[in-house]
């Protein structure tokens, strides 16, 4: 039983620390270089991440202030390429 508990706590607290770390930036904006399309994943710690399809996410950052950056999911097929600047990873 305690073992159970031992496992569930481990598990829940892992997810709770786990935190979306950028992976590289595929695209910036031509007319704002602040504004980016970037490839994110999620950090486990000693859980693990970053291994499974899941684990991966496009997202568009817009900086509102220094400390607040709005982030949607964006498909990178539907974006007007024209606007963007490929950077690719680093």
């Amino acid at each position: 039983m305690s073992l159970s508990i031992l496992i569930f706590g481990f598990i829940t607290l892992t997810k709770i620390l786990a935190v979306w770390v950028d992976r590289g930036t595929l695209y910036y904006q031509k007319n704002n270089p602040e504004v980016k399309i970037v490839s994110r994943y999620i950090d486990l710690g000693a859980g693990g991440g970053g291994t499974e399809p899941g684990d991966y996410k496009i997202v568009l950052k817009r900086p509102i202030t220094p400390f607040f950056k709005l982030e949607t999911s964006v498909d990178t097929n539907a974006i007007d390429k024209s606007d963007w600047i490929k950077e690719g990873y680093k």
